[in-house]
C-alpha cells in the first residue's frame, strides 16, 4: 500500500488527498477505509452531485482494491485487464456504480 501512494504522489504530485475512514454518519462500519487521489464531481440519477476522488486505494482482508472513479467507458478497465487481474469488475458486475452519497 506504501508503494501505491508513493507512486501515486509521483504520477500526480499535488492532486487532492481523501481519507476516509468507512464509517457512516452514525459511526456505522459501511466499508474499509481508503485514501483518495484526485476529484470529480459524481452526478447521481436523482440529480444531485457531490465531489469525491478519482482513484481510490483500500486495503482489506484478502488483499488491496484500486478503485477508478469517472471513467466515459464502465467497462474499459474490465474488458482490457480483466484478463490479467482475473477480478476486475466494472459496474456492470460490481455490487455498486458509485459511491454511496455519504461517506466519511
Amino acid at each position: 500500500m506504501e508503494a501505491l501512494h508513493a507512486l501515486f504522489q509521483i504520477a500526480s504530485p499535488g492532486c487532492r488527498l481523501w481519507f476516509t475512514t468507512g464509517r457512516d454518519e452514525s459511526g456505522k462500519v459501511v466499508a474499509n477505509p481508503n485514501i483518495g487521489y484526485g476529484s470529480y464531481s459524481i452526478k447521481y440519477a436523482d440529480g444531485s452531485e457531490r465531489e469525491f476522488y478519482r482513484v481510490g486505494l483500500s486495503a482489506n482482508s484478502t488483499g488491496n482494491s484500486v478503485y477508478i472513479l469517472g471513467l466515459p467507458d464502465k467497462d474499459f478497465l474490465a474488458k482490457a485487464y480483466g484478463p490479467t487481474l482475473g477480478r476486475a469488475k466494472s459496474p456492470a458486475n460490481a455490487s455498486s456504480s458509485s459511491p454511496p452519497k455519504s461517506s466519511t
